[in-house]
């Protein structure tokens, strides 16, 4: 979205700007919440690493630096 910074005074780039952010902050929230219980949720000691937290932290490494450091 930095390419679009500078035509924020629009409606729609403001709009989707708003809608993208929303986007990191529920897949950071998500991802967060399953990293917890796959390491310290009720299964946490049969706990297999799986594909799935493997793609989370592909996603995880383009958020918000903020966001890895809340591991």
């Amino acid at each position: 979205m930095t390419h679009f910074e500078n035509y924020s005074d629009i409606p729609q780039v403001k709009n989707l700007s708003d809608h993208v952010k929303s986007i990191h902050v529920e897949l950071a929230e998500q991802i967060t919440h399953d990293f917890k219980e796959a390491f310290s949720g009720t299964n946490s000691k049969s706990m297999i690493p799986n594909k799935q937290l493997a793609q989370a932290c592909l996603v995880v490494s383009i958020l918000d630096p903020k966001v890895k450091r809340s591991y």
